[in-house]
């Protein structure tokens, strides 16, 4: 699965830091005539804002350095608040940690079944796989979804778009047995089929087609039924 999205602010808040120690390390060696040692006590000690006290008197320059540096520092921690926040409160951290988890476990199916969808008819079919004892994996984009319905369920799931053969791969589609591609959406259904065709030309295809004159086009692109 995709989690580049996921983390991004993650990573900004780390390059972000990266950076401000390497401008404190610059400023203080530069401005201070401070060894690298005394000028990395001092980055550490504004970043913190701990108040310990200086290594030495500062000059002007170096006091108006510390002070642009405090704002810039305080502006960052705002920041990584507020993603740390999200992550907590949104469930984010939840799903990443699961993420992880789940895509260890899939790493090792083989002959499991795909289910692309997980709306009424996904998760009815879902429902009848777990009561037959046949091992699955969801794909569904919806987030939501994920954190009120298939975390709760204990399934293993792929955050995404099944027509990205990515999001198949990741969900195994080369070692699976089966895939049912239960979307709403006819057109949707016969490009995951060609897809899924594609990636793997022994897997069986069960798709849903809403429109009769849909059946031909899936037929076309690979389903089986």
């Amino acid at each position: 699965m995709k989690q580049d999205n996921k983390l991004q602010n993650l990573y900004i808040a780390l390059i972000l830091y990266v950076v401000s120690i390497t401008v404190g390390l610059i400023g203080y060696s530069n401005l201070e005539s401070y060894s690298a040692i005394d000028a990395f006590y001092m980055t550490v000690m504004t970043l913190s804002t701990v108040g310990f006290g200086e290594i030495k008197a500062l000059s002007d320059g170096g006091k108006i350095f510390t002070s642009i540096f405090i704002l810039y520092n305080l502006c960052i921690l705002a920041f990584v608040l507020s993603v740390i926040s999200r992550y907590l409160f949104e469930g984010e951290l939840k799903i990443l940690f699961n993420t992880y988890m789940d895509d260890r476990e899939i790493k090792k199916l083989k002959g499991h079944v795909i289910v692309c969808g997980f709306g009424r008819n996904g998760h009815r079919a879902c429902q009848e796989l777990k009561k037959d004892g046949y091992t699955f994996v969801v794909i569904d984009p919806r987030k939501d979804i994920i954190i009120n319905r298939i975390n709760d369920e204990q399934i293993l799931y792929v955050v995404g778009d099944a027509t990205d053969e990515n999001v198949l791969k990741s969900a195994g589609i080369e070692k699976a047995h089966a895939l049912i591609t239960a979307i709403p959406k006819d057109s949707i259904n016969v490009f995951v089929t060609l897809t899924a065709r594609e990636l793997n030309k022994d897997l069986y295809i069960i798709a849903r087609a809403t429109e009769d004159s849909t059946v031909s086009k899936l037929n076309t692109a690979g389903a089986n039924k």
